[in-house]
């Protein structure tokens, strides 16, 4: 399906409007950029998805002061299906009172009605580490790396046992050729990440140092493909 230039144009003007309406606190007027039965969902942030433009006002309304009083809407994709429908890709920007900042991407599905273009699904994603370094599992959940935790510390173990053995037969001068100083470091990160909460925002950063450090061990029988950084 190909898009006129038009509807590309009058889709991202949509996308864009969202930040004015909301920022001037006119959710009364968010019908002019859901459908009624718009899915809002916002399980990525460990909320249930909001179900109909009234739920969305809602929201907002309840939030009240925390909102951001900023919401900067850039970075617009346009993609055409062959149902007829678009999916659009964005990023935002919110800007709290206190100058803090956070940023998301939004995955929408619009669609056209008697009144125009309107979304129809909005998916909300948050931004947490860099580069798309964060692995994820199924349905975008942060990916459990329990088996290598356990791997890499069972690794740290059997080194911090040739650390003794080297230091009482050779010398504590070879460890300085060695990977065995690294030990300690090692096995705190591996603690500290078995120990935080996944929805911590240091833990996925957090998960890729400790994907890297395992790198190490990858001539291990024991060491998977997958773990890879």
């Amino acid at each position: 399906m190909s898009l006129a230039l038009a509807d590309r144009l009058a889709i991202t003007e949509l996308i864009s409007s969202h930040g004015h309406l909301v920022d001037d606190g006119c959710l009364d007027r968010l019908e002019e950029l859901f459908t009624s039965d718009v899915v809002y969902d916002l399980t990525e942030f460990g909320q249930e998805p909001l179900r109909g433009v009234a739920a969305v006002r809602e929201a907002a309304w309840a939030l009240g002061a925390a909102n951001p009083v900023a919401h900067h809407v850039t970075n617009v994709v346009v993609s055409p299906s062959p149902d007829g429908r678009v999916r659009a890709r964005s990023k935002g920007l919110g800007i709290k009172a206190d100058g803090s900042c956070g940023s998301v991407s939004y995955d929408d599905t619009v669609v056209r009605t008697a009144e125009g273009w309107r979304i129809s699904h909005r998916k909300v994603w948050p931004r947490r580490a860099p580069l798309g370094l964060a692995h994820t599992g199924p349905a975008g959940e942060p990916e459990d790396i329990g088996d290598l935790l356990e791997f890499l510390l069972a690794r740290v173990m059997d080194d911090t046992h040739a650390h003794a053995h080297v230091a009482d037969t050779i010398g504590g001068e070879a460890l300085l050729e060695s990977r065995l100083p690294m030990l300690g470091p090692t096995g705190q990160l591996a603690r500290e990440h078995k120990e935080m909460d996944p929805g911590d925002p240091r833990s996925a950063g957090l998960a890729y140092a400790i994907r890297v450090l395992a790198r190490s061990y990858a001539e291990h029988p024991d060491y998977r493909r997958e773990w890879r950084p």
